[in-house]
């Protein structure tokens, strides 16, 4: 299907190939766009934030012009062709800001002068993957923060305050900025080079953190629903569900910081030990149900079912607060004295040192690979990273209207240029 073998390598799953030193020159490459490699980290990140600087940095193709100009040959001469063809078939179904960096970014030009060469280093600079990251890391930190300001200061009941005639100018913002991630979302699923929208379903849910934010879109929409009904229950529901769905925002940042080297192995084996905490809390439930359900009936007389029992019987076995067993010499007591000793040292003597012992060899397990799984991850984040459009949200809105625009026209005229667009 004329893929590259980058493309091979990830299909059958080859980590040690694709954590080798050349392939990880390749997608460091890709990763850095036309930056040279020897700009240091912390001077990308200051052009970030003062935008101006990037025009300053040096690029590629400064550094390519040098070489020729003294007969040398620069080994990233010979990259620039297979980067190239790399990129090309890791971003055929991405967007115009993918093709220009294809199209443009890799093409050996003459050094321009004046404002020119400066607009045009900028636009290198916004283009490049690991940029698109920063913005995006930006935009997520203070999508937070705004969500944490709503949530505690700015969310009232409407019913309350009539005056106000609706939610708070930082409430609309926050509203507008998570339809634009629903948008980003939907062009995900739709860029996916898969005919029937049910294999681009089940290939988007394939991977946990789409499925973490179709989630918490969801969440949020439908405590936007619950907002504006005039009833107190439902505002009271709203507020609960989003301060769960804040939540899970917040979870939602360990992916962005797997692109970290010194993090990024740490939540592989994170996510490894939340496997084993799974079946250790199985087997935990069992114990804490034989142990609670028991105690609960000898403590109390019989009593009407409530939804609140379950909670109590939960309470009493998980903290381990039964105060009258002391004063009681009855059978019940004894009883429940002999469950109590059994429950603790199953649950905090034997499960718990089960499940260090798991940890333990988790960790052992996967110390030796760590490196390579998370450099495999890796190409996932490149890729992930040099399909997104050029804004990061909510200034997302402007490339998913720009893309709506070209489609319209695209059908409408069928020019070739509208349709070389709406192709890439």
């Amino acid at each position: 299907d004329n893929v590259t073998w980058l493309q091979l390598a990830v299909i059958a799953e080859s980590k040690l190939f694709i954590a080798q030193q050349g392939v990880q020159d390749v997608l460091h490459d890709i990763w850095y766009g036309r930056i040279d490699r020897r700009v240091s980290h912390s001077l990308i990140i200051f052009s970030s934030i003062m935008l101006p600087y990037s025009g300053f940095l040096t690029y590629c193709e400064e550094l390519i012009e040098d070489s020729n100009k003294y007969n040398e040959p620069d080994s990233s001469q010979y990259h620039i062709p297979r980067l190239k063809t790399t990129i090309d078939k890791m971003c055929n179904d991405s967007d115009t800001t993918c093709s220009r960096l294809i199209d443009d970014d890799f093409n050996i030009v003459h050094k321009k002068s004046g404002i020119k060469q400066y607009i045009e280093n900028v636009s290198i600079f916004l283009h490049a993957p690991y940029v698109k990251y920063l913005y995006n890391l930006y935009s997520h930190v203070i999508f937070l923060l705004l969500f944490s300001y709503v949530l505690l200061c700015d969310y009232f009941p409407l019913y309350e305050y009539q005056s106000n005639y609706g939610p708070s100018m930082t409430e609309l913002i926050l509203i507008l900025w998570v339809f634009t991630l629903l948008c980003e979302e939907i062009r995900q699923i739709r860029a996916k080079k898969i005919h029937s929208m049910y294999g681009k379903l089940q290939s988007y849910f394939t991977i946990l953190w789409n499925k973490l934010d179709t989630f918490a879109i969801i969440l949020f929409f439908i405590t936007c629903i619950l907002r504006f009904l005039p009833i107190s229950g439902c505002f009271n529901i709203a507020r609960t569900i989003l301060a769960i769905d804040l939540s899970i925002w917040y979870i939602r940042t360990l992916d962005i910081f797997s692109a970290v080297k010194r993090l990024g192995p740490k939540l592989v084996m994170i996510g490894e030990m939340v496997h084993d905490l799974t079946f250790f809390m199985l087997m935990l439930t069992v114990f804490v149900l034989a142990f609670g359900v028991p105690t609960y009936s000898l403590l109390n007389d019989v009593q009407n079912f409530s939804w609140h029992m379950p909670r109590r019987i939960i309470n009493l076995a998980y903290w381990q607060i039964v105060e009258d067993i002391e004063k009681n010499y009855e059978l019940n007591g004894y009883v429940m004295f002999f469950l109590l000793i059994v429950y603790i040292t199953v649950a905090s003597v034997l499960l718990i040192n089960l499940l260090i012992a798991m940890f333990s060899n988790t960790f052992d397990r996967l110390h030796m690979d760590t490196d390579c799984i998370w450099k495999f991850q890796q190409y996932s984040l490149v890729c992930y990273q040099l399909k997104r459009p050029l804004f990061p949200p909510p200034f997302i809105i402007i490339s998913h209207i720009w893309r709506i625009i070209i489609y319209v026209f695209s059908h409408t005229f069928k020019t070739k240029w509208f349709y070389m667009k709406y192709i890439k």
